[in-house]
């Protein structure tokens, strides 16, 4: 363990990692490798003896069953071999009884004596904070079955299996079946090693073996008598308890360590970055810069970069991320060229005459633009489209048309590849007002309801799929085609921003699990408008930073994965 200790600081930075590390210590202990045997030590093969004979006169007293002896462990099962005095020993052998809670559900009452199942103990503690009562009359007839008592053993057997927890009350309580409970001659073997060894790897490993069945997973009374246990002597026992106790406490020292630092990270981030969001904060750009300085050191996790890149769209759809210049044509000029441009595109029949917006009425503007900017419906600058229902039945194996599903738009990439659907050409070309064009900007309008993370955008470029020019656009999935002067990498960047998704969501309708974003939702929604240089100019600013935010989070997860190396090694390190 040495090495081990030396390097825990710098090797261990998650929880995942810190219980890496307390299931090692449980490994090593029973291996026999974490603290040293000594040679007057009275052997575990006396101790079993011992075992027996306490069992053949309980048996002979009547105070417990005898049961059919148990296969011994052959050399083709022993997984490793232990040290001079240990013993290899079906769990059976050693306990008194091995049985479970009661089958039927009880009556429940308001309060009474504790009735303890699999959640109550799957935290890896008792928890009487949240358990159901029986009367005491129900409790004595349980009992004459099951009688949980202090220095017993419960085992999770139904759900989340394989938990092991020493009885440390001597509070009465019942248990269901999704409890087991072993009893074990408590003066030969000590509850809290055996609780230690069942919580071990080696016996995690047969208890996934030991469950059956799909869903609820049971694990069975069977499996358990059968789980094979290293058995060190007495006395190597105490050593160890006292050993593995003095280690998980530098374990959760450590945790606590982490847990402290994550949260006061996390508390600086969020207000750094919830200041660069917020357009009523003057420091705005202060607060940006300071975090583009330190970006190393604010954005330590995913979340934060995600906080980051929200915060960076938040400036730009606020006007802060590049400076104004006055030479800039207004986008009140812009408008009026994007109406006479319509209207041509209209009555030369290249796109269809839509219903009219409503006004923007003060009391809908969020906040004050840079002057040159103007509010407006984003149906004033693009031309929404809705997908078709294609009939899953028109669908073929494979052709030139691929229809474009919910699916294929995830995480705001076009994902071709995710179960394809294609159809016949016959259908594409009668379909044809429905094919997708290059630097359009697709957007999922169904998903679950309440999740704001299913409305999806992606822009659609040809040259990112050379092979695959003739998309068409499905139902549920709605199409946003920018009118001249628009450029349509602001559009898509600006639907990401948390100011326009806010103003989305307000108007999601559906069903209880379903949550819908209608057309009229899409083309009425409120949209900053840049003037026409302006716009390439924060695309230009927010393409670099944000690819800045991407290659931050392709170098944190490259040192997760070598510190997962890391750390891989040094516990290799301790076993050689």
């Amino acid at each position: 363990m040495t090495a081990l200790l030396d390097y825990l600081h710098e090797a261990v930075t998650t929880k995942e990692d810190v219980d890496k590390v307390k299931n090692l210590i449980l490994q090593l202990a029973m291996r026999g490798k974490l603290v040293e045997q000594d040679p007057t030590d009275e052997p575990a093969s006396v101790l079993l003896e011992k075992i027996k004979e306490e069992k053949e006169q309980l048996i002979r007293g009547k105070k417990i069953k005898k049961e059919k002896p148990l296969p011994e462990v052959s050399p083709d099962e022993i997984p490793y071999e232990l040290p001079k005095g240990w013993e290899w020993v079906r769990l059976n052998e050693i306990a008194l009884q091995i049985t479970d809670g009661v089958h039927h559900k009880p009556t429940y009452l308001a309060e009474g004596i504790p009735f303890l199942s699999v959640k109550d103990v799957s935290k890896g503690f008792l928890d009487f904070s949240n358990v159901k009562y029986i009367s005491e009359e129900e409790h004595e007839e349980l009992t004459k079955r099951c009688k949980p008592e202090f220095g017993d053993i419960l085992l999770t057997k139904i759900g989340t299996t394989g938990i092991a927890k020493v009885i440390d009350t001597k509070r009465e309580f019942s248990i269901f079946v999704s409890l087991a409970l072993l009893k074990i001659v408590q003066k030969n073997i000590y509850p809290l090693f055996l609780e230690y060894a069942l919580n071990s790897p080696l016996v995690k490993r047969q208890s996934q073996d030991g469950t059956e069945g799909v869903g609820n997973k049971n694990l069975v009374l069977r499996k358990i008598k059968n789980f094979m246990i290293p058995l060190p002597p007495l006395n190597e026992q105490k050593r160890i308890i006292v050993k593995i106790e003095e280690l998980l406490e530098q374990c959760d020292q450590l945790s606590a360590e982490l847990l402290k630092k994550k949260t006061q990270s996390e508390v600086l981030n969020k207000s750094v970055l919830t200041r660069i969001k917020d357009h009523s904060n003057p420091y705005q750009m202060d607060n940006l810069r300071f975090a583009l300085e330190n970006i190393e050191h604010l954005c330590n996790d995913k979340a934060s970069i995600d906080q980051l890149r929200n915060s960076l769209l938040s400036l730009a759809v606020q006007g802060k991320l590049v400076e104004q210049d006055t030479n800039d044509e207004s986008a009140s000029v812009l408008l009026e060229k994007i109406k006479e441009e319509k209207s041509k595109l209209i009555k030369e029949k290249k796109i269809k005459k839509e219903k009219s917006l409503p006004p923007i009425i003060p009391e809908e503007v969020p906040y004050e633009l840079p002057k040159g900017w103007e509010w407006v419906r984003l149906g004033e600058i693009t031309t929404f489209y809705g997908g078709f229902a294609f009939k899953s039945n028109s669908y073929v194996d494979t052709s030139e048309y691929q229809i474009i599903r919910l699916g294929n738009v995830k995480n705001n990439k076009l994902l071709l590849s995710a179960t394809p659907a294609f159809i016949p050409e016959e259908i594409a070309r009668e379909r044809d007002s429905y094919l997708i064009k290059d630097r359009d900007i697709l957007v999922t309008m169904t998903g679950t309801r309440g999740k704001r993370d299913y409305f999806y955008t992606c822009l659609v470029e040809y040259n990112s799929f050379p092979s695959s020019k003739n998309l068409y656009l499905n139902q549920r999935v709605g199409c946003l085609r920018s009118l001249p002067y628009i450029n349509p990498y602001l559009v898509n960047m600006f639907l990401k921003s948390d100011v326009i998704l806010d103003s989305i969501f307000e108007t999601e309708t559906g069903t209880a699990n379903q949550g819908n974003i209608g057309s009229n939702a899409i083309r009425e929604l409120l949209f900053p408008l840049p003037p026409m240089e302006e716009q390439q100019r924060i695309v230009e600013k927010i393409t670099a930073l944000l690819n800045t935010c991407d290659r931050l989070e392709l170098q944190l997860n490259e040192a997760i994965h070598y510190r997962g190396l890391f750390l891989k090694a040094i516990l290799q390190s301790v076993f050689s």
